[in-house]
């Protein structure tokens, strides 16, 4: 797998890498979103599956760009859409949504790039969710991540919509730290209960986990700088 990021822009990190294994292990089947796709690294890597097709979304003009190039270095004949979610008009159309959303409240002070990607203003989480709510078939899923100290928030936005949570775990850098993301599966008119996994730790006194390296092992990705 290739995939080129801007030197200088917005870079995929262990944040995509962990939500795309917590989305591979359900083996997915039909068409899918990337919302806010950067440049396109969930669905590059979920392309291995030959079952799903996906379609990508973003609001900057440089990442459909860059999400094009790196779909067609790949030989992947995968939609990229520009746009604003909130904006797209297509209706219970998606077997699975997935997305790596900015959560961040601090603004990178000189690269707009960085800011678009990581700010919660440009993809509030209550637009994601709504979006997903609307976009997903009956009994569609969405797999997202968000900073796991704004899981109140996940769950009261979530009651404002169609979607409940039905498999959640939580990331940690090291067992003694705590969380500092979490890992959502919601499914659309589910009746099912919430099933909590075990958390995922990253590092210990010998360094990083086996589980977390074991992660990093299966991925097979040649990066180049724009």
């Amino acid at each position: 797998m290739i995939i080129y990021q801007y030197k200088n822009g917005y870079r995929y990190n262990s944040d995509s890498i962990i939500l795309y294994d917590f989305i591979n292990k359900d083996k997915l089947k039909g068409i899918g979103l990337d919302i806010g796709a950067g440049s396109g690294i969930l669905s590059l890597l979920l392309s291995e599956n030959k079952n799903i097709k996906i379609d990508a979304i973003d609001i900057q003009e440089e990442n459909v760009k860059l999400c094009k190039k790196n779909y067609e270095k790949n030989n992947l004949d995968y939609k990229v859409i520009l746009g604003d979610i909130k904006d797209y008009k297509v209706y219970n159309y998606y077997d699975f949504i997935i997305s790596n959303p900015p959560f961040y409240s601090k603004m990178q002070a000189q690269n707009k790039h960085l800011n678009i990607s990581r700010h919660i203003d440009f993809l509030p989480l209550e637009i994601l969710l709504k979006s997903a709510d609307k976009l997903l078939k009956p009994k569609g899923f969405l797999y997202f991540c968000y900073d796991a100290k704004k899981i109140d928030l996940i769950f009261e936005t979530l009651k404002n919509t169609n979607l409940k949570c039905e498999i959640i775990r939580f990331i940690h850098t090291k067992a003694e730290k705590p969380s500092n993301l979490v890992l959502i599966k919601a499914r659309k008119l589910s009746k099912s209960d919430v099933l909590i996994l075990p958390p995922l730790i990253c590092n210990d006194s010998n360094g990083t986990t086996k589980e977390f390296n074991s992660i990093y092992q299966n991925i097979k990705v040649q990066s180049y700088d724009l």
